[in-house]
């Protein structure tokens, strides 16, 4: 296990979005999570000391130890890709890199690391994903996030949850599923 394989996030992280009484909301809250990640800044420094990389932001980063970061468009490679973060101060985070010490170039920035995960189908408040290592997992997460034909806009909003063995569109219930009820096969999906 690499010292990036546990990622986590926090709804006071910059730019998270957010759980709220809305229709797609939750899609939202995936999207950032499995596949782009979030709260991309700017950072205004970036130095090595001793196998230690501190990157300083303009302001407050809220970010937190042990979260996993995405480093990107620093002239030296070595800078970017996924590193955890190991110390904080409300405008610092630190990191190990395998660097000399060193000042990075470049127009740096910094987001939470998504999960690595596709957006394979969307609809309108509607997603099905998958995971980025398809042979270890090749099923399908389906999260429909829209009213529910059965229901008006007075019930309250949640999203129905399924994991599909195939998938080729957005809509696509024909291979096998989970949770299923064979006498009644559309139950997650339709209320």
């Amino acid at each position: 296990m690499s010292n990036t394989d546990i990622k986590w996030f926090s709804f006071g992280n910059t730019n998270a979005p957010q759980l709220s009484n809305s229709w797609g909301c939750m899609i939202d809250v995936l999207d950032a999570c499995l596949v782009t990640g979030m709260g991309s800044q700017l950072v205004s420094t970036l130095v090595v000391k001793d196998g230690v990389a501190t990157a300083t932001f303009g302001t407050s980063h809220n970010l937190q130890q042990f979260q996993v970061v995405e480093i990107s468009n620093a002239d030296q490679q070595i800078f970017n890709g996924e590193h955890k973060v190991l110390g904080v101060t409300s405008n610092t985070i630190e990191f190990v890199v395998n660097s000399p010490d060193t000042i990075a170039t470049g127009t740096i920035s910094c987001k939470l690391a998504s999960l690595g995960w596709t957006k394979a189908f969307s609809g309108t408040q509607k997603a099905v994903y998958s995971a980025k290592d398809r042979t270890a997992n090749p099923y399908f997460l389906r999260v429909d996030n829209s009213l529910d034909p059965v229901y008006n806009t007075n019930y309250s909003k949640y999203a129905k949850v399924g994991i599909l063995d195939s998938c080729s569109g957005i809509d696509d219930l024909t291979g096998n599923q989970a949770p299923f009820d064979p006498t009644k096969p559309s139950r997650n999906w339709v209320g």
